[in-house]
């Protein structure tokens, strides 16, 4: 219910913006990110494993910074909004990265964006069992 109420929002607004009504459409808007905001809370509280639209915005490449780690990548908004989705770019790039506790500056690494809600359930799974980190042993 909650995303039928998104998705009509966001129609809304678009037909507001095309009359110049752009305080209402954001409005409109607003109310979608909510409804959209609920939607991914209940579902979590229920432990489903969603695929995510994918905005023409969200990155399938990502530079490695100083200090990053896949963790704190995949908890980016642009990439996933999930740390535990790590191994998802591991696996992809694990002809660059040894251990998944290196990776370095400089470092291109393609983020997976046509992966199955059973790959992302699988990626979060591994992700909380993996345990204590041993240098060396992240395959």
């Amino acid at each position: 219910g909650a995303l039928a109420s998104a998705e009509l929002a966001v129609e809304q607004a678009h037909v507001l913006l095309a009359a110049g009504e752009a305080e209402r459409a954001a409005n409109r808007l607003d109310n979608a990110l909510a409804d959209c905001l609920r939607a991914e809370e209940l579902l979590q509280r229920s432990g489903v494993v969603t695929a995510r639209r994918t905005p023409a915005v969200q990155p399938e490449r990502y530079a490695v910074q100083r200090g990053d780690t896949l963790w704190g990548i995949s908890a980016q908004e642009q990439i996933y909004r999930n740390p535990f989705m790590w191994p998802l770019i591991y696996k992809a790039n694990s002809q660059q990265i040894r251990d998944p506790e290196l990776i370095f500056p400089r470092q291109i690494l393609v983020i997976p964006r046509n992966f199955t809600p059973e790959e992302a359930a699988a990626a979060i799974q591994r992700a909380r069992q993996r345990g204590a980190w041993r240098l060396g042993d992240g395959r």
